[in-house]
């Protein structure tokens, strides 16, 4: 489940870019943030900091970019992610595969969903290695071993459905809040902004599919939604989800890291 800007002035002000003022108001503003951060468990007015996600300005607005976000971007790591600060370190999903992590700000996991999920891979793991049958022969022997062939594909196809659907919604839940995946190698594979981020052209959840088109005239359609390369990160896409004429989710994503 798994892909040179181009734009005249933004259609709003880029979040974090002081706005010039007489007698010190870019010292008064970065002041009141500063503070605003500390009152948060945050900082404000400083940069990323060497640590991914350490130290990310809980005060505003950042912006969505071909880095990335909050100090997480193409290259990062799990355990840098983690240590950080900038993800929950609970995942947002249990089956195996890729991890999903949501935002330290986002909403925590619903732990009926993980016991949901768990529940149905160790039904899947059962039911894996199924198709063997007794020993025996004759006719009766043979009708005994079909049905149970048959059966045990049943439930095979079954786990397999309802893990796969619950992969599907669990994806579909960390495109909608935002966060980060991983793949087996502990690389990040995808980062989605989270709802409020917009791009530094203005670009995010509930933009409409003109403006998108507006913004990055290069974006190529793919399907549900546009896809721009990365000049900075070979392998890497900035993704635009949309449907009903409207933008879904932004996220980085690279098909580089897998998640088997």
């Amino acid at each position: 489940m798994t892909h040179a800007l181009q734009q005249t002035t933004p259609p709003f002000r880029v979040p974090g870019r002081p706005v010039p003022h007489r007698g010190g108001g870019v010292r008064l503003l970065c002041a009141a943030l500063a503070a605003a951060a500390v009152i948060a468990g945050g900082t404000a007015c400083s940069g990323s900091g060497r640590d991914a996600g350490k130290g990310y300005a809980a005060a505003r607005d950042e912006v969505f970019g071909p880095k990335g976000y909050r100090g997480l971007g193409p290259g990062t790591t799990k355990d840098a992610a983690l240590a950080g600060g900038a993800l929950r370190t609970e995942p947002m999903s249990a089956p195996t595969g890729c991890g999903l992590f949501g935002y330290a700000d986002g909403s925590a996991p619903d732990p009926a969903v993980i016991a949901a999920e768990k529940a149905v891979t160790a039904k899947t793991g059962k039911t894996e290695g199924t198709g063997d049958t007794a020993g025996g022969s004759g006719a009766a022997t043979d009708a005994r071993k079909s049905a149970e062939l048959a059966r045990q594909l049943a439930e095979s196809a079954a786990a397999v459905a309802e893990e796969t659907k619950l992969i599907a919604e669990s994806q579909k839940a960390f495109e909608a809040a935002g966060g980060a995946k991983f793949g087996t190698t502990g690389q990040l594979k995808q980062l989605v902004a989270p709802p409020k981020a917009r791009t530094a052209e203005g670009i995010g959840a509930g933009t409409s599919e003109a403006d998108l088109k507006k913004a990055y005239p290069d974006a190529e359609p793919v399907e549900g939604g546009y896809s721009r390369h990365l000049a900075d990160a070979p392998g890497w896409e900035m993704v635009f989800a949309t449907a009903a004429g409207k933008v879904t989710a932004v996220s980085l994503f690279t098909t580089t890291v897998k998640c088997t």
